[in-house]
């Protein structure tokens, strides 16, 4: 009994050592940080390889995770299949794509 209480204290000091350590750090155990230039290349790049969206007609704008995708669209399912590829991107805010099209 004695030794799984020191074990225990042990490991509680340790586990506070590290969290201090981190926050000081800078350090967020919740999310990473993923700019938005990344975010529009991936975007891009997801776009580029979909056969059922003409990806050299979207454009792709990123700010604090919100995306806004704008250009001309064949078709509506054209522009909810470009949202969700948008929506799939890590980094990406909930809710944060704001497709503006023309058809």
């Amino acid at each position: 009994m004695r030794k799984a209480r020191m074990y225990w204290k042990c490991a509680s000091v340790l586990l506070v050592s590290l969290v201090t350590v981190a926050l000081m750090s800078g350090t967020s155990f919740a999310r990473e940080e993923i700019k938005d230039q990344e975010i529009m290349q991936a975007i891009e790049n997801d776009l580029l390889f979909d056969e059922s969206v003409s990806a050299h007609l979207i454009d792709v704008e990123v700010a604090d995770g919100i995306v806004t995708l704008k250009g001309l669209i064949d078709n509506i399912l054209t522009k909810e299949r470009a949202v969700r590829i948008a929506e799939s991107i890590k980094g990406v805010r909930a809710g944060g794509v704001y497709p503006i099209f023309r058809g």
